[in-house]
């Protein structure tokens, strides 16, 4: 008796401890982790898979246990034990799965596993929104009994909430991240000489934070300000904006108000509030240590260090990213110099020192990391249309990353172009439409290099491809 209430008290201090780190955990991938270790050692046995619902596809899809062969199992709802126990949101207790109409023995052959009891119960939100389903598989030395359910069934509810509260976060996060650079992709796009500046901007601060140890938050309240600096330049005309001359002190000062209009513009928004800041910064980076800059004319201290950073990345990719109406870029070196003439004047001299030092001018400018990869492809140039078999082509991905693709072709793709695309990862593919970046000439004669960029991943097909690239190592 005694047994049994110290191993009650011990699985209930395990939940209580988990729901804890689950509370504070944001990645999805680790959270998973987590309710697929704590079930198998709770329940004490010998596999667990996590299965979530896939609501753009109606059906589940599976993050397994790491030592099982099927990397991935994708079920409709309503087949499979897993697939009755969405469906009915009811828990299943199987002593001995070969007796059981709703196990599929295949997965077994594919694997040589032996599956013998299972314990399969609804990951609910608020009590009725299905999640997902949690599946424990060969309990050791018994059989699964109520109280293992009851067990798992109160995880399971605490485990649902924990991973619709990250997916929400995930899912705002997207939508910020993507308003945001709508933001700035359509400023810059008003001229060719500043297309991608926002962007490249922000890749510089966002490495420059990190480099500077600031906190997760505080890189991206850097990162969004310096995609949002120039909003304000939307108040300016195009004539002089790319005038190729010296401007006049009245062009020169219509040029300098953008900076007050960044701050007006982005005071209109109600930001949450882990991003209130992003307003003052934003439209601060204009402002100089010496006091001599605009539109506040503040001093050193005054200035948000976030505005610091965003004002030095500023002013390097401006000077070296490509030629202007009114001057030519600059190489590394002379822009450089410019920076540390401006030490303790313009640019703080210590951030200025550390971004020298820390070579941050040549940090990569991808957003997402690429992988080497191998992967069969299929591709319809008029995703729109009456598709027929010979209007599908096929290709091999190069490498991947959660934003886009590289792949090989024999065709030259036009720019900006929207394809349907079908990637095949391992036991699964990713449907999406995709946007050609570019295209260029390969080293063999015939070949072509394509680089997509992905328009409408799902959230769930984000997901998947998000764990797919956490398995294999990035390529710099």
């Amino acid at each position: 008796m005694k047994d049994i209430i110290y191993s009650d008290k011990a699985n209930l201090e395990t939940i209580f401890s988990l729901t804890r780190a689950m509370i504070e955990e944001k990645d999805l991938y680790s959270l998973l982790r987590q309710i697929h270790d704590q079930t198998k050692q709770v329940l004490q046995v010998d596999r667990c898979t996590i299965f979530l619902f896939d609501r753009d596809r109606n059906e589940l899809w599976s993050w397994v246990s790491p030592d099982l062969e099927i990397e991935e199992i994708r079920l409709p709802l309503g087949q499979g034990i897993a697939g009755w126990v969405a469906t009915s949101k009811e828990a299943l207790m199987i002593a001995n799965a070969f007796d059981s109409p709703f196990f599929d023995p295949s997965w077994d052959q594919k694997t040589g596993y032996c599956t013998n009891n299972i314990l399969s119960v609804p990951m609910l939100a608020r009590g009725s929104e299905l999640v997902g389903v949690i599946e424990a598989i060969n309990k050791q030395g018994s059989n699964f009994n109520d109280y293992d359910r009851s067990l798992l069934m109160t995880f399971a509810s605490l485990a649902a909430a924990a991973i619709r509260d990250v997916e929400r976060d995930m899912e705002r996060e997207r939508f910020i991240d993507s308003v945001v650079r709508s933001f700035g992709e359509t400023i810059d796009a008003r001229s060719e000489f500043t297309a991608g500046h926002s962007q490249r901007v922000a890749t510089y601060v966002r490495n420059f934070a990190q480099a500077l140890g600031l906190t997760n938050r505080e890189i991206k309240v850097a990162y969004y300000a310096a995609l949002l600096h120039d909003v304000g330049k939307i108040g300016i005309k195009d004539a002089i904006l790319e005038k190729p001359g010296r401007l006049t002190p009245e062009e020169y000062q219509s040029i300098k108000d953008h900076a007050a209009y960044t701050r007006n513009i982005l005071n209109a928004i109600d930001f949450p509030d882990d991003l209130k800041e992003i307003p003052q910064i934003a439209s601060s980076h204009h402002e100089q240590i010496d006091g001599g800059g605009y539109p506040v004319g503040l001093k050193d201290n005054q200035i948000h260090k976030l505005a610091k950073i965003i004002s030095i990345a500023d002013v390097y990719e401006s000077l070296t990213a490509r030629d202007r109406p009114y001057r030519k870029a600059m190489s590394i070196n002379e822009a450089l110099e410019v920076l540390i003439r401006n030490k303790g004047t313009c640019f703080d001299p210590n951030l200025v020192d550390l971004f020298i030092e820390k070579r941050i001018y040549h940090t990569e400018l991808r957003i997402h990391k690429r992988i080497s990869v191998d992967l069969a492809i299929e591709y319809v140039l008029d995703p729109e249309g009456q598709v027929k078999e010979e209007q599908i082509g096929r290709g091999r991905a190069l490498n991947l990353s959660q934003s886009g693709l590289l792949f090989s072709s024999d065709i030259i793709f036009p720019t900006h172009k929207l394809i349907g695309l079908t990637v095949y990862i391992p036991n699964d593919r990713i449907e999406a439409l995709a946007q050609v970046v570019w295209c260029r000439e390969a080293e063999l004669p015939g070949k072509f290099q394509v680089g997509l960029r992905f328009a409408n991943l799902s959230f769930h097909d984000q997901q998947k491809l998000q764990m797919y690239l956490q398995k294999i190592p990035t390529i710099g």
